[in-house]
């Protein structure tokens, strides 16, 4: 005879096939509402179909291009600035006192100006502060020249700035990441990497573009062009940065830039000048906003896509949105069911370490890839995730996952609680 061993009473197995079942269904639920709340809609047949979504940018450049600042689009800028003269190198104490203002109120040690190499006294005393927590606010309806709004003790304390904002922006064009030490010491992956600080260059463009608006109503239409031109020109060093935010950013100022360029350039009578300013500024309008990485969300939810592979080395994107387009092999990941519960595919360090290779040609584009591939490694670690109820974070988001969050396994919670929070 065989032994038998213990019974189970049907009421025991029915509680424990609807408590396995309740489990399922949990983590499954966990999961799913992070591919839910991604809210991919968007779908893109092949990677080769990029391209032809991004807008035609007119006579200037060519699809694929974006807002970037090349080709004829760069010859049509530097035409503008070239009676500004001969780009010389700026003094490195003017380098040094505005790399302050890149900071704003990060205490990181990835800034060059934090490194201990500031030079003494180059720093012009007075508004620093004012400058970089964006205290000094500026009109910027140049059509109405609203100068009441504007004290003398406020022009005081920007004229000393002025100077060096004029020499760095007619000066040869910034390195890629400038103000960002070399190596991004301090940083530990894409997350951490601080943003530049640009309320006070705001603040200083808008200044002397006033002082271009002031020297015309005072009868100077040479130094209002002067005054026009710098702000064009200093738009350079933020057209071709590797970083998503610097670009757009750096885009913003280009077109309200042209406008001042042609308001003054119609003002005194040069038709032409005004002319190829508004067609450069409408050349750069047509660029529309940034490309929708959502497309390649969407391919990279496949961990064996190539689609960012092959977005990465396409030469004719912009150096950001190419860096940029790493996050979504990541991102990817957190669309994806199966990966949620189970744990990121290995195949996606593979095609992470394809598509660094791939930026390589982009300058410090390798510094920027590391950090990329750096959160990914930390996404496929994850083991863990505390039990919390922040609205951002899983058990936050609806009373049954607070009340049963216990239940789902460490790793599925810690990857779920990792995409919500940044927003993947």
């Amino acid at each position: 005879m065989h032994p038998v061993g213990p019974s189970i009473s049907i009421p025991t197995k029915l509680l424990a096939t609807g408590v396995a079942c309740a489990l399922a269904i949990l983590v499954c639920g966990t999961a799913a509402t992070v591919v839910i709340a991604s809210n991919v809609t968007t779908t893109l047949g092949s990677p080769s179909q990029a391209r032809s979504v991004v807008p035609a940018v007119g006579p200037y450049g060519t699809r694929g291009q974006w807002f970037r600042d090349t080709g004829a689009t760069a010859l049509a800028l530097d035409s503008l600035v070239a009676p500004l003269g001969p780009t010389l190198p700026v003094d490195a104490k003017v380098l040094a006192s505005l790399g302050r203002l890149n900071v704003g109120r990060s205490k990181s040690e990835v800034w060059e100006s934090m490194s201990g190499n500031l030079l003494l006294g180059a720093v012009l005393p007075g508004t620093v502060a004012e400058l970089a927590h964006g205290r000094i606010s500026i009109p910027l309806n140049f059509d109405t020249l609203r100068l009441a709004n504007w004290t003398d003790e406020r022009r005081q304390a920007l004229d000393p700035w002025l100077p060096l904002f004029r020499q760095w922006a007619r000066g040869p064009r910034q390195p890629a990441l400038w103000g960002y030490r070399a190596g991004l010491p301090g940083v530990t992956d894409a997350r951490d990497l601080p943003l530049r600080s640009l309320q006070a260059w705001r603040v200083l463009f808008a200044e002397n573009e006033f002082a271009s608006l002031l020297a015309l109503r005072d009868g100077q239409p040479i130094i209002a062009m002067e005054r026009a031109r710098e702000n064009v020109a200093g738009t350079r060093h933020f057209l071709e940065q590797p970083m998503m935010i610097d670009a757009q950013w750096g885009r913003g100022l280009l077109q309200r830039s042209l406008q001042v360029l042609a308001f003054v350039a119609t003002s005194t009578g040069d038709s032409s000048i005004a002319h190829r300013a508004l067609q450069l500024h409408s050349t750069t309008k047509n660029y529309g906003g940034s490309f929708n990485l959502k497309l390649l969300m969407d391919q990279e939810i496949k961990a064996d896509s190539r689609a960012t592979e092959e977005f990465a080395a396409n030469k004719s994107f912009h150096p950001a949105l190419r860096v940029e387009s790493l996050s979504t092999i990541t991102s990817g990941g957190c669309r994806s069911l199966p990966e949620l519960v189970f744990g990121f595919s290995e195949k996606r360090r593979g095609a992470m370490m394809r598509a660094v290779a791939n930026i390589r040609d982009i300058e410090r584009g390798a510094e920027l890839g590391a950090l990329q591939q750096q959160f990914l490694e930390y996404a496929m670690k994850l083991r863990a995730a505390p039990l919390t109820n922040s609205p951002i974070t899983l058990p936050g988001r609806s009373a049954l996952l607070s009340a049963f969050s216990w239940m789902v396994p460490p790793g599925v919670r810690a990857r779920a609680a990792l995409c919500l929070e940044q927003g993947l």
